[in-house]
C-alpha cells in the first residue's frame, strides 16, 4: 500500500481541483494500492506522523506549517511532492494579497519548500515555464480536469430557461483588478439587456452592481460552499460564463476551471485568446473590445451557442477529465517510489 500525506490546505475549489478531489479520484481508481491522509484531520504533524507515509504533498506552499512539513519530508527521507495553480512570484500590486506575497518571510518559505522538492507540479505551460527557470528538471505540468461522470451531452442537459437567462461570472475577491478593467464593458452589457439575469458567483464587484438600477437584473451569490456551487451549475443551466482578465504575468498564469465548469452547466464560455483559453468552443477576445462584443453576441443569440458547446464537451472528454489527466499524478508517484 502506498501512503501519501496531504498537507492542511483549506477546503475550498482549489483543494477541489489539486488537492483533495483529485487525489481522491486517483484512491478510488487504485483501491488495493493507494491510501490517502488529509492533513487537515490530524490534531498534530511530527516528524513519528510523516514516518509512516512514503510521498508528501504540499498544495500552494506558503505556511510555516508547510515548511516544517518539508523540512522533515527531507530529514527522513521522504519524496516531497509540491503543487501550484498560480505564480505567487509575480502577484501583481492590485490583489487582495498583495502584502502577503510580497512579504520577505513568505518567499523565503516558499522558494525554501521549491528549493526541497523532488517534483513540482503546476497547471499550465506560463507557470511552467516561469518555473523551470529555476526549477528546470523538477517541473511537470498537470491540468485541472474533472470528472467524467460531470459532463453530460447536449441532449441531457437541463433547458435554458427562457424566463431565467442568465450569464455568470464567477471568482473571488482576487479578481477585483480583472473586473475593474472591464467594469465598463460590464456596466454597459448590463445595461443594454432587459431580460438577462447577470450573475456574480463568489464575490460582488460593488463598483458595477451598485450602479444597476434595476435589481433584478443582478443574482449575487457570496459565500457558497464549493459543493453547493457545483450542485447548481449543474442544476440550473446558463447562458454563458465570462472571464474578464487584465493582460499580465500573474494572470497568463491562471488556469481555465471557468471553461470546465461553464461546459458542465451547459453554457458557452468566453475568455482571453492566451494559450489556455484557446480550446475548442471558447469564445476568445483580444482585447476589451472584443469582450464585449462576444458578450452582445451571445445575449442577442448570434452565436451558436450549442454548437460552441458540443466542440467543449467533446475536447473535455478527450483531454480534460480525471480519467484521462490523473494516470499522469499516478505515473509521478511511481517515479517518486523509485528515488
Amino acid at each position: 500500500m502506498i501512503n501519501i500525506f496531504i498537507a492542511p490546505m483549506r477546503a475550498d475549489s482549489a483543494s477541489y481541483y489539486r488537492g483533495i478531489g483529485p487525489f481522491s479520484h486517483l484512491r478510488r481508481m487504485h483501491s488495493d494500492e493507494l491510501n490517502i491522509v488529509d492533513g487537515n484531520d490530524l490534531q498534530e504533524i511530527t516528524w513519528a506522523t510523516l514516518a509512516k507515509f512514503d510521498i508528501i504533498f504540499i498544495f500552494r506552499p506558503q505556511l510555516s506549517i508547510h515548511h516544517k512539513i518539508a523540512t522533515m519530508a527531507n530529514d527522513l527521507g521522504i519524496p516531497l511532492w509540491v503543487d501550484i495553480d498560480d505564480d505567487m512570484l509575480n502577484v501583481p500590486l492590485e490583489h487582495p494579497r498583495y502584502e502577503f506575497f510580497q512579504d520577505a518571510t513568505f518567499k523565503e518559505t516558499h522558494i525554501a519548500i521549491l528549493d526541497a522538492a523532488e517534483i513540482i507540479t503546476v497547471t499550465v505551460r506560463k507557470l511552467a515555464d516561469i518555473y523551470g527557470k529555476r526549477y528546470e528538471n523538477k517541473v511537470n505540468i498537470i491540468p485541472n480536469a474533472i470528472d467524467e461522470k460531470m459532463l453530460r451531452p447536449l441532449d441531457k442537459l437541463p433547458k435554458l430557461d427562457p424566463k431565467q437567462k442568465v450569464i455568470t461570472w464567477r471568482g473571488s475577491d482576487t479578481h477585483n483588478m480583472n473586473l475593474l478593467e472591464f467594469s465598463d464593458e460590464i456596466s454597459n452589457a448590463i445595461g443594454n439587456t432587459r431580460d438577462i439575469i447577470w450573475e456574480f458567483f463568489g464575490w460582488n464587484p460593488y463598483y458595477i452592481t451598485a450602479d444597476v438600477k434595476d435589481k433584478k437584473k443582478l443574482l449575487i451569490r457570496q459565500d457558497v460552499d464549493v459543493m453547493e456551487y457545483f450542485a447548481d451549475i449543474q442544476f440550473k443551466r446558463r447562458m454563458a460564463f465570462h472571464v474578464p482578465l487584465a493582460d499580465n504575468i500573474f494572470n497568463r498564469c491562471r488556469s481555465n476551471i471557468a471553461w470546465l465548469e461553464a461546459t458542465i452547466s451547459g453554457s458557452v464560455c468566453v475568455a482571453p485568446m492566451w494559450e489556455q483559453w484557446m480550446k475548442p468552443g471558447v469564445i476568445n477576445y483580444v482585447d476589451n473590445v472584443g469582450y464585449y462584443s462576444a458578450l452582445d453576441q451571445i445575449y442577442k443569440n448570434q452565436i451558436k451557442a450549442e454548437a460552441h458547446l458540443e466542440e467543449s464537451i467533446k475536447h473535455i472528454k478527450s483531454n480534460y477529465t480525471l480519467q484521462i489527466v490523473n494516470p499522469i499524478r499516478w505515473q509521478i508517484i511511481q517515479e517518486l517510489l523509485r528515488q
